[in-house]
């Protein structure tokens, strides 16, 4: 029994209609190795979130508050060593990400990012970390 779900050459489909039937179920994270795709990928799975709700406060309160914790999880297991915290996100990302919004409503957004107490919590620490663009 054949899977009408594949595509099969030998049955003669047409490669451009089995593609487009599959390109809208795909998303491709794309970056250098270690660059958090994966991270990603698994945060955006279990968060529930689509891309209807990237330019949302949800979506990005959830992001500042999950890498918050992240930061802070490191942070206990590292003390008063010398290890660096190497991270290509920030809580500040979220914010950014508003200040740049066109949608009705960003800049309540971004001053409602601003506003949270998980951020004030960890900008002492970034005040003494090294940002890159």
């Amino acid at each position: 029994m054949e899977d009408d779900n594949h595509f099969n050459p030998n049955r003669g489909d047409s490669a451009d209609a089995r593609t487009q039937q599959y390109a809208a179920r795909a998303i491709f994270i794309l970056g250098p190795s270690s660059s958090g795709k994966t991270t990603l990928c698994d945060g955006i799975a279990r968060s529930g979130f689509s891309r209807a709700d990237t330019d949302t406060y949800e979506m990005q309160h959830t992001i500042l508050l999950a890498q918050v914790a992240a930061e802070e999880e490191v942070l206990k297991r590292i003390g008063s060593s010398d290890a660096i915290l190497l991270s290509d996100r920030s809580a500040i990302d979220p914010i950014v990400y508003a200040s740049t919004s066109k949608v009705p409503g960003a800049s309540d957004r971004k001053q409602r990012l601003l506003d949270n107490s998980a951020l004030s919590a960890i900008l002492p620490f970034y005040k003494t970390s090294l940002f890159n663009k």
